[in-house]
């Protein structure tokens, strides 16, 4: 069995370390081991997923931020399968970080038009417009606060 990714954050250094304890205690039972070597603990800050965790909340990865913002104009290639892919990365990578995207299917349908097979790649005025909200909407992306479970449910 392989587990990965597993997380104990708490609001206080004192739960935090209680709470570590059961993990380790419930790995040990389940006769799972850890590479220490991979491990981090008492982070404030910490990177997982292509996201950045902290008590504020979770964040896309800078270093991702800087790919979306570097990222070519898909409609520069030589071939129109080529600017495709190109245009379909980016959107993927758009896409994984969606839900810090208010509207995000609006900003993105005049690209998302140009992925269905038989539309011709046409590279005009909305799609541009569209690619580059995208990259503003990503890079100024906000935080999204973690969920205080003891507030009622909207």
């Amino acid at each position: 069995l392989y587990l990965d990714d597993v997380i104990v954050y708490l609001a206080t250094f004192e739960q935090h370390l209680e709470r570590l304890q059961s993990v380790l205690d419930c790995l040990a039972k389940a006769n799972l081991k850890l590479k220490w070597s991979k491990c981090l603990f008492a982070k404030n800050t910490f990177k997982v997923l292509s996201h950045v965790i902290t008590k504020e909340g979770v964040g896309p990865d800078p270093e991702k931020l800087e790919a979306v913002e570097n990222f070519p104009s898909p409609a520069v290639g030589h071939s129109t399968a080529n600017k495709v892919k190109r245009e379909q990365s980016f959107l993927g990578l758009c896409s994984y970080y969606r839900r810090h995207i208010q509207n995000f299917a609006a900003i993105a349908r005049p690209l998302t038009s140009l992925t269905k097979k038989d539309i011709p790649f046409i590279w005009g005025t909305d799609q541009v417009s569209s690619f580059n909200a995208l990259k503003v909407a990503l890079t100024s992306a906000p935080v999204l606060a973690h969920p205080n479970y003891g507030l009622p449910e909207k």
